[in-house]
């Protein structure tokens, strides 16, 4: 039962770590936020969730490999990430600004500041 809490816990962590490089690109960025912006998403907070992300995703690797070793924990991994990003895919597109619950993850991104 412990493996299936540590591949439950790998899963959300790459699903919050592509929402969260979802957040940095500035199409999506808009659309979580829930407002119209045609202006680039700041460089620092693209560097930070790129960043997060990065090491969310390392964690996740480690969870998998952790749980079911280097052989099956690698496959395992790739599917997990496929199904996450599946995930957030589907839920850009049909309701965005579901993933405002990743704005916690960065203080910085509130939606009524202004992009700069």
């Amino acid at each position: 039962m412990a493996e299936a809490g540590m591949l439950l816990a790998a899963f959300a962590l790459s699903f919050v770590a592509f929402a969260a490089i979802a957040l940095g690109q500035r199409v999506h960025h808009g659309a979580i936020l829930g407002r119209a912006t045609r202006a680039a998403v700041p460089r620092a907070l693209r560097v930070r969730v790129l960043t997060f992300g990065g090491a969310a995703l390392a964690a996740s690797l480690s969870l998998s490999l952790t749980a079911e070793g280097p052989s099956f924990g690698s496959i395992l991994w790739l599917m997990l990430l496929a199904a996450a990003s599946l995930a957030v895919t589907f839920t850009l597109t049909y309701r965005p600004r579901w993933l405002r619950a990743t704005r916690w993850l960065f203080p910085s991104v509130r939606s009524g500041d202004p992009p700069r």
